[in-house]
């Protein structure tokens, strides 16, 4: 099955630029998967206006809608904060280190393993300087994970897609990422002993960065990330009990119990009570790993990294036997012989001849396909209605222009082009997200 990967970088992004495509893709057989970089803090209040503190989770909701309405399978969230809009309507991007934007972007891009990426345009469609970061991360971590990048670590230049700069990002994230698949020594679990698996993706780091600040309680911290199917898509219970014993976090699919220590448990009394208990559960088929509190409040990252590989080991004989959950996919791991990359990079609101509106087309990607999507209106106004705080100002600046009330309908395009930016291509692109296209979509192409 066909899969891809959209990334925006805020909510109703997805529905006003590419609705009626990713809404067809779905319709076709694709698995359309979408992450978005903010919660769009900064957009419009809406009518009647909602307060600014809650405008992030108002959006998030209206876009978890939206998808639903499109018939995405995923979508994910990045912590990254929507800036307000400045004096004279100046757009701003949100603030992010490239580098590890890109990171994060390519650990999604491991998880899901698209055929195709998705994103915003080169001319951050009607120049949004947030729209050109996420097409700029976007193309660093999409270059990142293809094997070619070897020639640009010898300085080679490969393809015009990235610059320079962009390059040298490129390098950055993927020498990154290969660190950390080092076989560097494993943080002190008990009983490991096992090289390191696939690393924790960087938007889970930040998100312990962010509650480590925050955190006074080692339990509460590591809940915070272990609960809603956080890490790597298991189901962890907190205070479960079991044959008498309470265990501290418990993974039921996994078979796997966490234990955190405080300094009581140094005592030789609690250690010879610790071990008989590890024993018992060992004996029912539960694997246990026992950390330290400070352990947990100082090095986070790695704590996390040995409940990642223990979960890795344990989950990925039932994968095979799909008994996993469907919707957190793993990412890739050792022996898994699934492509890291994705074929293509293509971006969406590609400029074509006669564009209604043209202020929302990149000029310097010209379609490689343009695609009617009136067949799948329905689902993309169902979408944009969604988004309740944002629509109303689209519409109202459409009627404006036109001098005349409009709906939601009215305003939305039909016509919706594609530009292939990687692999780089002058006539038709070939990439299996072209010969989709080609051979599933034909129908509608204009």
């Amino acid at each position: 099955m066909l899969s891809v990967l959209c990334v925006v970088a805020h909510p109703d992004d997805e529905t006003i630029l590419t609705g009626g495509v990713l809404a067809m893709l779905a319709a076709r057989g694709a698995e359309v998967h979408v992450v978005c970089a903010t919660r769009g803090e900064g957009g419009e209040l809406g009518e009647p206006p909602v307060g600014r503190a809650q405008l992030g989770q108002v959006r998030e909701a209206e876009m978890v809608c939206a998808v639903g309405k499109l018939k995405g399978k995923s979508l994910t969230f990045f912590d990254y904060v929507d800036p307000t809009v400045g004096p004279g309507e100046e757009l701003y991007a949100f603030h992010a280190d490239l580098t590890m934007f890109a990171g994060q972007i390519a650990a999604s891009i491991k998880q899901v393993r698209p055929d195709a990426v998705l994103t915003h345009g080169a001319n951050g469609e009607y120049g949004h300087p947030a729209h050109v970061l996420v097409h700029t991360a976007v193309k660093i971590a999409v270059m990142s994970l293809t094997p070619a990048l070897s020639l640009w670590e010898r300085g080679d230049s490969l393809s015009p897609a990235l610059s320079e700069g962009e390059r040298g990002d490129a390098v950055n994230v993927a020498l990154s990422r290969r660190e950390r698949e080092s076989d560097s020594p494993l943080p002190p679990g008990e009983g490991l002993g096992v090289r390191a698996k696939p690393p924790l993706p960087p938007e889970l780091l930040a998100r312990c960065r962010e509650l480590r600040r925050e955190a006074t309680d080692a339990e509460k911290l590591l809940w915070q990330l272990l609960r809603n199917r956080q890490l790597n898509g298991a189901k962890f219970r907190r205070q479960h009990p079991f044959h008498g014993y309470i265990l501290d976090f418990y993974c039921h699919e996994a078979k796997l119990a966490i234990e955190l220590d405080g300094g009581g448990h140094a005592e030789p009394e609690r250690r010879k009570h610790d071990a008989e208990r590890t024993r018992a559960l060992q004996a029912e088929g539960i694997r246990v790993i026992r950390f330290w509190n400070d352990e947990v409040l100082r090095n986070t990252e790695a704590v996390l990294q040995v409940v990642w590989e223990t979960l890795t080991d344990s989950l990925t004989p039932a994968l095979s036997q799909g008994e996993r959950v469907s919707d957190s996919p793993l990412p890739l791991g050792e022996g898994s012989g699934v492509r890291a990359e994705p074929s293509a990079l293509y971006t969406f609101a590609a400029t074509y001849p006669n564009h209604p509106y043209p202020r929302l087309t990149n000029k310097d990607d010209p379609a490689h396909f343009v695609i009617d999507v009136t067949s799948w209106l329905d689902a993309k106004e169902a979408a944009a209605l969604c988004h309740k705080t944002q629509t109303p100002l689209f519409v109202r600046r459409r009627s404006e222009a036109a001098g005349r009330p409009l709906t939601v309908r009215d305003v939305l395009l039909t016509r919706e082009g594609l530009h292939c930016l990687w692999p780089a291509s002058d006539v038709i692109p070939t990439d299996a997200f072209a010969q989709f296209l080609r051979t599933e979509c034909a129908d509608v192409f204009v």
